[in-house]
């Protein structure tokens, strides 16, 4: 992996301190960073069933609120670059969010949507968020919803899209799973894991235009896109499907680099299970891929021009890149960031059952520092606190 990431890194490159904080009866839940370091974490409580949020400001003391008074479900938060925090969250099939700040009050939780699941939250540079979600039929997912907010204001009326027909296997339901992101100017960009299209909204617009990147079948669907507003897309020539018994097809894998706002010739490479992209700012991107029998890194120049193709141990699973090509991976339970310039891996200590975020510029891990594996090789924990720790590059 090392010879894969050329770019060059920080040697003060390290994993802050870890601040832990009271969390009884939680796990660890979303996470959002900023660029100040600041941390949110959206957190469920089982005793008594609460939906919780956790602020740490980078300067300063953290403090728990709760949000809402059921334990809620899938969950997300976003974190803007002056401690802004945005949470949403599903009760059942109804879509909820609140807002508020680092060390200010909060909003109450508002029904943003009915019969949904799986929101994402994207926040901008200007403090806009994106707030999307896939919208149920009796047939499954059947389109796509979204809405928006500025700062100090609630979100706007939710809007409603139709879903590209995705590529599936016969007879299976649709499923594609949201990613939302922006650049530095503000343009927004949504997709989807099986459908092979982006959606894209100029600085200030709420308009979501479809702009059509891997005609015919997609699985596996990533899109990067750096701050300076290059990336690319990456996605296997194969149809996407929920039977885990049947498995994905393999196909090749094909990427097409987003230049100037628009893409490029599509190009192909060896063949895979399913791919992720990743955007680096100026120099270039990565893109995993992985099949049954191999996991790669492959990296691009800002033009799309493929540097290298490297493979990757079998147990890293990439998981982001911040704008100087450090690249964070999961590892068992854990996280550990391969520094750009190639030195050797910062493994983060302790962190079993934990999750991470990452905004280009830092990644923040969430674990619980607990847990301990017995004879009979199942994780335990007292669930009484959580751990914070942040990649600074």
């Amino acid at each position: 992996m090392a010879a894969a990431l050329a770019l060059t890194g920080s040697a003060a490159a390290s994993w802050s301190p870890a601040r832990t904080f009271g969390a009884k009866h939680g796990g660890p839940g979303a996470v959002a960073v900023n660029g100040r370091s600041d941390v949110a974490v959206l957190w469920q409580s089982r005793k008594p069933a609460r939906l919780r949020v956790t602020l740490l400001p980078a300067r300063g003391r953290a403090g728990t609120r709760v949000v809402f008074m059921r334990p809620g479900g899938y969950g997300a938060i976003a974190l803007d670059e002056r401690g802004g925090a945005t949470a949403a969250w599903t009760d059942g099939t109804r879509l909820y969010a609140a807002y508020g700040s680092l060390t200010g009050r909060w909003s109450v939780p508002k029904l943003i949507a009915r019969n949904v699941f799986e929101p994402v939250l994207a926040v901008s540079r200007q403090r806009r968020v994106l707030l999307a979600w896939t919208n149920l039929s009796k047939y499954g997912p059947g389109s796509t919803g979204a809405a928006w907010r500025t700062p100090a204001h609630p979100f706007s009326k939710p809007l409603t899209m139709a879903r590209p027909a995705p590529t599936l296997m016969p007879g299976e339901a649709p499923q594609s799973d949201l990613h939302a992101t922006f650049d530095r100017s503000g343009r927004a960009y949504l997709w989807g894991t099986c459908d092979g299209v982006v959606r894209v909204a100029a600085p200030r617009s709420r308009s979501l235009g479809l702009v059509s990147v891997a005609p015919g079948r997609a699985l596996g669907f990533s899109f990067a896109v750096a701050g300076d507003g290059h990336g690319l897309a990456s996605w296997v020539d194969s149809r996407c499907t929920q039977d885990a018994a049947a498995g994905a097809e393999p196909g090749p894998l094909r990427v097409r680099a987003f230049i100037a706002g628009s893409f490029g010739p599509q190009q192909t490479f060896r063949t895979a299970s399913s791919s992720e992209a990743f955007a680096i700012a100026g120099d270039g991107s990565l893109v995993s891929g992985w099949s049954f029998a191999d996991r790669y890194l492959m990296t691009f120049d800002a033009q799309g021009a493929l540097l290298s193709d490297a493979s990757v141990a079998p147990d890293r699973l990439p998981v982001a890149a911040d704008a100087g090509g450090d690249l964070l991976t999961s590892l068992g339970g854990g996280f550990a960031v391969q520094p750009s310039g190639g030195g050797a891996e910062q493994p983060l200590a302790q962190a079993g059952a934990a999750s991470a975020a990452g905004n280009g510029r830092r990644f923040a891990v969430v674990w619980d520092p607990d847990v301990t594996t017995g004879p009979d090789h199942l994780a335990r924990s007292p669930r009484v606190r959580l751990s914070v720790s942040v990649w600074r590059p």
